[in-house]
């Protein structure tokens, strides 16, 4: 797999069939995986001897749950084993810094072994929540939704995530996991849009006359509108058929034009300011020199 990392689709195609012939996938999935998870960040640089081997650990996961582990009887020794490193990868991960400062791939596996071997007592709603976050789920979404483990866990993930208004990244995991008609993207998404519309007009009546006040104001709600986008656009999701009415990419290109102008704008009056500045700061030395 090292060797043919940069051909992922074939191996994505082969493996898994491969790992059915095994009299023991589960063991032999876990005993390719190794101990890399030990290991520092510094590991997933792109600069790293050792980053084609993480790759391969991380994809033998992934192709695990492809080969449909549902139908796999795994040892309970493999399994405890497997609980021990991914409470291991966790405490490195926060030794580190924390989930946040992590690399997308070494989060990735982590949640992938969680996906195949189940989750420890350890962990919480949160802790997955915010391996969800981090991860790009989207790329792995056909293999995590074949973790029973964690889709059992998902849609307590998506209401706590609604509870703290985090609507669009609940949106986003719904449609990862294929699970949007009990969490409808379109209510979500509104119930966004509106806050942000709220928050913005609430923004700029206390800006005071503000025009910088006014200018963060939109650029927040730019990049809520932004959000929603990437959102729908990583699941090839047509906002105008979805969110009808809203018309986010013709708000987001008068905003983007408006804030411009702000900035532009800023930029002339420093720049007049500072010549301002040498004029008067000449005119004073000259005065010193006539002086003497």
């Amino acid at each position: 797999m090292v060797t043919r990392i940069s051909d992922i689709n074939k191996l994505l195609e082969e493996v898994p069939k491969a790992l059915r012939l095994s009299c023991h996938p589960a063991k032999l999935v876990l005993e390719c995986m190794g101990k890399f998870y030990f290991q520092g960040s510094n590991s997933y640089t792109k600069d790293s001897h050792m980053v084609r081997g993480r790759k391969a650990s991380v994809l033998v996961l992934e192709c695990f749950l492809l080969m449909r582990i549902d139908i796999v009887e795994i040892e309970k020794e493999v399994k405890e084993e497997a609980e021990k490193a991914a409470l291991a990868w966790r405490n490195r991960l926060i030794a580190e810094g924390g989930v946040g400062r992590a690399y997308e791939m070494d989060v990735r596996g982590l949640l992938l072994l969680m996906g195949c071997f189940g989750i420890p007592g350890g962990f919480r709603n949160e802790d997955i929540r915010d391996l969800l976050q981090i991860s790009d789920i989207s790329k792995v979404s056909r293999a995590l939704r074949r973790s029973n483990v964690l889709m059992a866990k998902i849609p307590a993930i998506i209401e706590g995530m609604v509870k703290q208004n985090l609507e669009v990244d609940a949106v986003h995991i719904a449609y990862t996991f294929g699970i949007e008609d009990r969490f409808n993207p379109r209510r979500l998404l509104t119930s966004f849009l509106l806050d942000s519309r709220e928050s913005l007009k609430k923004r700029n009546e206390k800006s005071q006359g503000s025009l910088a006040a006014v200018n963060e104001a939109k650029r927040k709600h730019l990049f809520d509108l932004t959000s929603v986008i990437k959102c729908l656009k990583c699941h090839d999701i047509d906002p105008s058929k979805l969110l009808p009415g809203w018309k986010i990419n013709e708000k987001i290109m008068a905003l983007e034009k408006e804030i411009d102008g702000f900035d532009k704008q800023i930029g002339k009056n420093m720049a007049r300011k500072r010549k301002s500045d040498e004029t008067e700061s000449s005119r004073r030395f000259r005065n010193r020199e006539a002086k003497r």
